[in-house]
């Protein structure tokens, strides 16, 4: 497990149990080299796959559902991608 992982024991009780588990937070790059290194990866992997997800990458790349949206959003300009599908929940978008 990388050092950027944070792991954190949460309990809880459900159904009269105690339940516990380990959920992970994955954090925000924070300074301007490894905002554009993590730019230059999802370039590079929007390149390699047909169809994808921002759920796909995240896990890919370990990073926030919502810092891939942000990079998606600056690179949707660029004409890389295209959305095939969109709902509430997910959205599918296939390379060019």
């Amino acid at each position: 497990m990388s050092e950027l992982f944070v792991r954190k024991v949460k309990k809880r009780k459900r159904w009269g149990k105690t339940i516990e588990y380990v959920s992970e937070e994955r954090p925000i790059p924070m300074n301007e080299d490894e905002w554009k290194t993590l730019e230059e990866n999802i370039r590079q992997e929007i390149k390699k796959a047909k169809v994808f997800t921002p759920q796909q990458l995240a896990v890919r790349f370990g990073q926030r559902v919502s810092t891939i949206k942000t990079i998606l959003k600056k690179l949707e300009n660029e004409n890389l991608f295209e959305v095939v599908q969109k709902s509430r929940m997910l959205t599918i978008y296939r390379s060019k």
